[in-house]
């Protein structure tokens, strides 16, 4: 067939880049069978270079109405063969560049010349309606740029009215991306074509403006980044000194990145670039204008909407991306001037976070807590942020956001101690800024003054406000400050006594409980002789099934708050339980269950407790209740399996044959009953 391959290599290999899969497949399956190889593939098309490109400029020459019978086809598919033929054409075009080394190209140079050079026809297809036919033209300048560098040099104004001041204007759908990168391409080494080769009544940063307002047209996120590196590449004298055509620019920006049908996903990457853009922006513009007009209306609106989101801003909302974000602050704080623009901007959101604590809706209304809850989150996307802008390194941020953050601490102290704990989105900003930025309390002597002084003042009258749980984790979190040890027990121990003095309910349980869920404080709670007490009153009560005193017992086995004696005290009650009648047997075994599992070693840290509380399990077993029974087994079963696994190194005989020999040689009317 060799000799008349020539005659069939351009259809042949021009078939293997159909749209069509099924003709792609059945082309590219044949050359498959004898050229296997790399080097096979780049040898077949050395031979039939010439072939191959004469195929391919008979193709571009024809037209719609050439390729097809009007007749007896309708314009669309007239339309759709034409670009068939056309994409697949400009497609084995491009691949015989790639593919072929520079030498063996440079021998067919005129051929190459006569299809590509001065070819309007051929560029305007970066433009046209199918996105196939546009990849493939923007591939092939690609192509051209790094193998024929000649033909680009000759036609650099034909290329940049093409590729900028048409194709940019055109619709992009799904090959945005692929022009961004051409254009990026050939900026880097032909620069002047955005501006002494350009040759169109609108200025270029217009053309792209308009590409940029369409958003990624189906792109990946790349997209943004790309759009970045061109922006910065492109020449100065692209850019005017008027901050409004450049307010303009990013407004457009802002709307692709917000367009309905841009991904959520892509804002993160998008508003990476929209900084890095507006970065430049600055470089360009006198002082003056970046104090007055960029800045003011180019970035300080997306802070607004970050802390106050509002359908009405969304083209700012910036995603969840808070990397960026302190990004967008750092620009804001480098940038030309005196920086009061900036100060004057966190200043009033300052000023506005303060009022929102300060007048939140009182306990008695019925908005309340949706009132504590947006203050809330605005105090978390707060401290986020100053978090993130430590986390950066970047001090003069920091500088900026740390003394208005202690000032909103002291505020937040200040509306709690007035409103007797009942704005509790006011603590739970303070719990937020010491959880987030701990630092923001301990680098100020002052603000760490003023939080002690309240926590020993104020928080045992205030523990059992609203405000109660964000203060036992404001007072667990103090803990963490350095030195604070000693602080934390005297302000932890003189917030139980207050609570031991009160009348038992179910609140004070509650708090208790919260108190002394923390392993930190498990030496001071076996230490603290009131609180055993209470903890053993509590531990009756859920032994004898009351839901109120539950949270309390699990939250004292769980975190060791039981001494030894109380724990003591506790099992003796849990067995005597087992004794009774079914309704206090729940709440034993339940207390049981729960001790088996976070606590183990209370069940055989006594060996005469353990093996009474095998031998009370046995005897429950035989009880006619089989969801009672099944549930002692079971609980056997476990009890047994941790003192196992707890003296594994130590051979042992079963806790159930332990019981049957103990009772058998000291039997007496309670043996195995």
């Amino acid at each position: 067939m060799e000799k008349f391959i020539p005659k069939i290599v351009g259809s042949w290999l021009g078939g293997t880049y159909d749209r069509d899969r099924a003709v792609a497949r059945a082309a590219n399956d044949g050359t498959k069978s004898f050229l296997d190889t790399p080097a096979k593939m780049a040898l077949f098309y050395k031979r039939c270079e010439a072939p191959i490109l004469e195929y391919a400029q008979e193709a571009l020459e024809e037209t719609a109405q050439t390729l097809s019978d009007e007749r007896t086809m309708s314009a669309d598919d007239m339309q759709a063969k034409y670009f068939r033929v056309i994409g697949s054409s400009i497609s084995l075009i491009s691949n015989l560049l790639s593919t072929l080394d520079e030498d063996n190209v440079l021998k067919h140079q005129e051929k190459y010349e006569g299809i590509l050079s001065g070819n309007k026809k051929l560029w305007a297809f970066s433009s046209c309606e199918d996105s196939f036919v546009r990849r493939a033209t923007d591939q092939l300048m690609l192509s051209c740029l790094a193998k024929l560098p000649v033909i680009i040099e000759s036609d650099l104004e034909l290329i940049s009215h093409t590729f900028i001041a048409e194709a940019l204007k055109s619709t992009q759908t799904t090959s945005a991306f692929q022009l961004l990168s051409l254009l990026f391409a050939l900026t880097l080494k032909y620069p002047e074509i955005w501006t002494s080769s350009y040759k169109s009544k609108k200025s270029p940063l217009s053309r792209l403006r308009v590409f940029v307002e369409k958003g990624s047209q189906g792109g990946p996120p790349e997209y943004w980044i790309k759009l970045g590196q061109l922006v910065l590449s492109l020449p100065d004298g692209v850019f005017t000194s008027d901050s409004e055509v450049m307010l303009e620019f990013l407004r457009a920006f802002r709307r692709g990145v917000s367009n309905r049908e841009e991904p959520r996903t892509n804002a993160g990457v998008a508003w990476a670039t929209y900084f890095s853009i507006t970065e430049r922006f600055i470089r360009l513009l006198s002082p003056e204008a970046v104090q007055e007009k960029l800045l003011p209306e180019g970035i300080f609106p997306v802070f607004e909407q970050y802390l106050h989101p509002s359908s009405a801003n969304d083209s700012w909302a910036i995603g969840s991306s808070i990397s960026t974000l302190a990004k967008g602050l750092a620009i804001c704080w480098s940038s030309k001037g005196d920086n009061s623009a900036t100060n004057n901007e966190w200043a009033r959101l300052e000023k506005d976070f303060s009022s929102k604590i300060l007048t939140s809706l009182p306990e008695q209304s019925k908005d309340y807590n949706a009132s504590q809850t947006a203050v809330v989150a605005i105090s978390h996307r707060w401290f986020k942020l100053l978090a993130e802008v430590i986390k950066a390194g970047e001090p003069e941020s920091k500088d900026l956001l740390l003394p208005s953050s202690q000032r909103i601490i002291t505020t937040c102290l200040g509306s709690i101690v007035n409103r007797n704990g009942k704005p509790y989105s006011a603590t739970a900003t303070v719990e937020a800024a010491m959880r987030l930025t701990p630092m923001v309390v301990g680098e100020s002597p002052e603000t760490l003054a003023t939080l002690e002084a309240f926590l020993e003042n104020d928080l045992p009258e205030l523990i059992l406000s609203p405000s109660g749980p964000y203060l036992i984790s404001i007072l667990n979190l103090f803990r963490a400050l350095p030195d604070k040890e000693a602080s934390f027990k005297s302000i932890w121990q003189s917030t139980v006594d207050g609570l031991l003095a009160l009348p038992d309910d179910s609140r004070q349980s509650q708090v208790i409980a919260k108190l002394i869920a923390n392993d930190a404080v498990s030496k001071i709670s076996q230490e603290h002789s009131g609180l055993q007490e209470y903890l053993l009153r509590g531990s009756t009560k859920a032994i004898q099934s009351s839901p109120d005193s539950r949270s309390l017992f699990e939250a004292a086995i769980t975190f060791d708050s039981l001494s030894s004696a109380t724990s003591t005290e506790v099992l003796g009650q849990i067995l005597a339980a087992l004794d009774g009648r079914d309704s206090n047997l729940d709440g034993a075994l339940r207390s049981l269950e729960f001790i088996a599992k976070n606590q183990p070693g209370l069940l055989h840290s006594q060996s005469d407790v353990h093996v009474t509380l095998i031998a009370k399990l046995l005897g429950l077993t035989e009880i006619s209740d089989s969801t009672l029974a099944s549930r002692a087994n079971t609980l056997r079963a476990i009890i047994e399996k941790s003192i196992a696994t707890t003296e594994s190194d130590t051979p042992r005989q079963s806790s159930l044959v332990h019981v049957i020999r103990e009772n058998l040689e000291c039997a007496g009317p309670q043996s195995l009953r």
